[in-house]
């Protein structure tokens, strides 16, 4: 993706999050492009049922997994992902960086989503909206 020192980076216009009554499954996603395919999208999940374990895809099957996040920082502007060494190494950057344009509102079913994917995992989820 990128240098292991740097982001990979994106701008978010469309952010989705939902629960799924069939799957019982909480998903949010931040993509570049209200179309049904973006180019630059996160995808993060998480199955009631499963004690520890959340799915993440980045722009492509290709970077996908369960797990790997160190710490999560969620701000009206932006979200940051921190990964683990062995995502560092395995995506050869840092982590994630995806920016909020104007268009993209952080809204609240989206904080409850996530609070619901990370729960009881090993990533530190930490949320410093203002008003």
């Amino acid at each position: 993706m990128n240098e292991k020192d740097e982001f990979y980076k994106f701008e978010a216009i469309c952010i989705t999050s939902f629960f799924d009554e069939d799957s019982d499954c909480w998903t949010v996603a931040f993509a570049n492009d209200n179309t049904p395919s973006p180019e630059k999208y996160l995808i993060l999940q998480r199955a009631v049922d499963d004690d520890d374990l959340y799915y993440y895809e980045v722009c492509s099957r290709e970077y996908s997994g369960n797990g790997g996040f160190k710490k999560v920082t969620v701000t009206n502007k932006d979200l940051e992902i921190i990964f683990s060494e062995e995502l560092i190494n395995k995506f050869e950057c840092k982590g994630l960086l995806i920016k909020f344009t104007k268009d993209a509102q952080f809204f609240s079913e989206a904080i409850q989503s996530l609070n619901h994917i990370f729960i009881q995992s090993d990533c530190n989820l930490s949320t410093k909206l203002s008003s």
